[in-house]
C-alpha cells in the first residue's frame, strides 16, 4: 500500500502491519512529497502514532478530526493538528518526571480543546497567494447549507451549482464570496436570540474564517 494523509488508510490493511512498516510507509509519503522537516523519522513516527489511534478507534483523537476537518482543515492538516498536542503531551511528562495517576487524562482534555484556529495561530500557519477570482471548494454540511439559505439573508441560489460529497456537499467559492457570505451569517448569528442556533453560525462564521486565513488572493 501506499500511504496518504489525505485518504484514511484502509483499518484492517494498516493494523496487518508491523510498527516499522508504517513508519516506511509514511517516511516514503514525506520523500515523495519532497517534504521540509527538521526531524524526518521523530515527524513519521507520530504521524503513526495518530494513525494508530484513529484506526484502533480512540473517539477523543476521532472526534478531534472530524471538529477539526468541519473547521476547514484537510485530514493531513488535522492530523499534524492532533500530533501538535501528542509531542507536547509527551514532552510535558517528560519534564515532570513523575507520572499523574492518569497520565493520558492532560492529552484528552488538550484534544477536546483543540481548534483549528488555535492550532493555526499556534504554529503561525501562512497563507497561501492565489490569483484573483479563484474560486475554493468549500465543504459544507447539509445542515451548513440550511443555515445559510434558510437562517440568514444570503442569496438562496448560491449553493445552486454544488455538488454532492460524501454526506454533504462542495461548492466553489472565492475569497469575496465567502467573505459575503460570513458576513450573513455573522449577521444573523448576531441577531438571534436562539442559543442553539447562534452557536450553529458561530460555528460556521469559524469555518469561513479559516478559509479567509488560509488563503489570500492578489492580482498577478
Amino acid at each position: 500500500m501506499r500511504y496518504n494523509p489525505d485518504v484514511a488508510p484502509d483499518p484492517d490493511t494498516w493494523l496487518a502491519l508491523d510498527e516499522s512498516q508504517r513508519l516506511d510507509l509514511v517516511s516514503a509519503y514525506h520523500r515523495r512529497t519532497r517534504a521540509k522537516l527538521p526531524d524526518v523519522h521523530l515527524h513519521a513516527a507520530v504521524h503513526v502514532i495518530v494513525e494508530n489511534q484513529l484506526t484502533d478507534g480512540f473517539d477523543l483523537a476521532r472526534d478531534a478530526l472530524d471538529r477539526l476537518r468541519a473547521e476547514g482543515l484537510d485530514r493531513h492538516e488535522a492530523i499534524h493538528a492532533i500530533s501538535s498536542v501528542l509531542v507536547k503531551h509527551v514532552g510535558s511528562l517528560r519534564r515532570e518526571g513523575a507520572t499523574p495517576r492518569d497520565p493520558n487524562a492532560p492529552y484528552c482534555q488538550a484534544l477536546q480543546a483543540l481548534t483549528a484556529r488555535g492550532w493555526r495561530e499556534e504554529f503561525g500557519a501562512t497563507r497561501t497567494t492565489i490569483p484573483a477570482g479563484t474560486k475554493l471548494p468549500v465543504a459544507l454540511t447539509l445542515r451548513e447549507r440550511d443555515l445559510i439559505r434558510d437562517e440568514t439573508f444570503c442569496n438562496p441560489d448560491f449553493a445552486t451549482c454544488a455538488v454532492m460529497d460524501g454526506v454533504g456537499i462542495r461548492v466553489e467559492l472565492s475569497l469575496d464570496e465567502i467573505e459575503e457570505i460570513q458576513g450573513y451569517v455573522a449577521a444573523e448569528a448576531n441577531h438571534t436570540n436562539n442559543a442553539k442556533l447562534r452557536k450553529q453560525l458561530d460555528r460556521l462564521f469559524d469555518k469561513f474564517q479559516m478559509l479567509l486565513d488560509t488563503y489570500d488572493d492578489q492580482s498577478e
